[in-house]
């Protein structure tokens, strides 16, 4: 990729569906600013100290060292209608089950943010005492396909097989081994090879995962979430199951943001 999109890349806190038009917008943005030095240096409006200075702004921009957070804020979402309320039975829940506040993420395993929302995420169920639970929901882009909706089926082949934990352990394993950007494991067969690392029947979950009996419900989770109003991952909500109140916290957002969404729902 060149270091212009990968700049814009990095810019955006969430993987939206209308990111190719972003790229694109950006790439024109950062040529045209380039374009800009190099004449104003050539016209003598430049001396070549502020020249540097502007090309290592410039690099570090590509790079991402400076790259600030573009997340929306946490904003209000409709009660009840819009967002699915957790479902004990059907839902992959991490954490106590009978939490009050739960944190539900429309997710694509392809997807960079969503490996760092995982680890956030993590971290909340873990310093919550019991008193907020993580949903995971499939949201697999499609410019991450075939490989995205691939992984999301096995993770639900996962939870056939392992129960809720064997979700879990194998959803945490392949954030962990994937190369992101629809690029996947390394080897096709490695979807079956990390079944096997978290001791999962290995049979059984290649026959389920080769079935492909699991691509409607994904299918539904995306058409759930985009009714909810997801249009990019990671796309959560944090919801009260008691009222039902609930807030939509855009993107890979810090810890903090979402402890204070909780605060709003409680």
């Amino acid at each position: 990729m060149p270091p212009s999109l990968t700049f814009l890349y990095l810019m955006s806190e969430s993987h939206s569906r209308g990111v190719i038009g972003a790229i694109l917008i950006g790439s024109l943005l950062i040529s045209g600013a380039l374009v800009f030095v190099g004449v104003q240096y050539k016209s003598g409006a430049l001396d070549p100290a502020t020249l540097e200075m502007m090309n290592k702004f410039l690099l570090s921009q590509v790079n991402g060292n400076t790259a600030p957070s573009r997340a929306a804020p946490a904003e209000e979402a409709a009660p009840s209608a819009k967002v699915k309320p957790v479902d004990l039975k059907k839902d992959h829940i991490r954490g106590n089950k009978d939490a009050e506040i739960s944190v539900i993420e429309y997710s694509d395993f392809e997807c960079p943010f969503c490996k760092r929302a995982h680890a956030t995420l993590q971290q909340l169920v873990d310093d919550a005492d019991g008193k907020v639970n993580w949903v995971y929901r499939n949201y697999p882009l499609g410019f991450h396909d075939p490989v995205a909706t691939k992984e999301a089926m096995a993770s639900e082949c996962a939870a056939e097989v392992g129960g809720n934990d064997g979700f879990w352990k194998y959803a945490d394993l392949l954030f962990a081994r994937t190369q992101g950007n629809g690029a996947g494991l390394s080897t096709p067969d490695d979807i079956f090879t990390l079944a096997q690392e978290v001791h999962l029947n290995t049979s059984r979950f290649k026959s389920c995962v080769d079935s492909e009996v699991y691509k409607k419900k994904v299918q539904q989770d995306e058409v759930e979430g985009s009714a909810a109003g997801v249009d990019g991952t990671p796309g959560n909500f944090v919801i009260n199951n008691k009222t039902q109140k609930s807030i939509k916290v855009s993107g890979a957002q810090p810890l903090a943001n979402f402890q204070r969404a909780i605060d709003q729902v409680k």
